[in-house]
């Protein structure tokens, strides 16, 4: 019996998918209109960089897969990661720390 659970497992339980979408409706400036690649997805994988310490987008996206993140394409991931505003993920941290306090 596999007695670990995922740190993306744990961390969605604290921050929902929904609750990263209310965020992102929030923002006047920027609408979430992608398929492949949504502000959540995009966070999900930032988390995980965070977590495991990995590099450049290149090596994001060749992990990802191995962390039951989809697999994308290291473009798509820079160009979502250029697109999104910085103060969707300033919100989602802010968020966070009140959660934990």
């Amino acid at each position: 019996m596999n007695k670990y659970t995922l740190f993306l497992t744990v961390f969605k339980q604290v921050l929902t998918s929904e609750e990263v979408q209310r965020v992102t409706g929030q923002t006047e400036d920027y609408e979430d209109t992608g398929t492949k690649m949504t502000v959540g997805l995009l966070f999900d994988y930032f988390v995980q960089a965070c977590y495991h310490k990995w590099g450049g987008f290149r090596q994001r996206a060749h992990w990802g897969s191995n962390y039951d993140l989809p697999k994308v394409h290291y473009s798509t991931f820079s160009n979502k990661a250029s697109e999104v505003p910085y103060n969707i993920f300033n919100r989602l941290f802010e968020m966070l720390i009140q959660k934990c306090n």
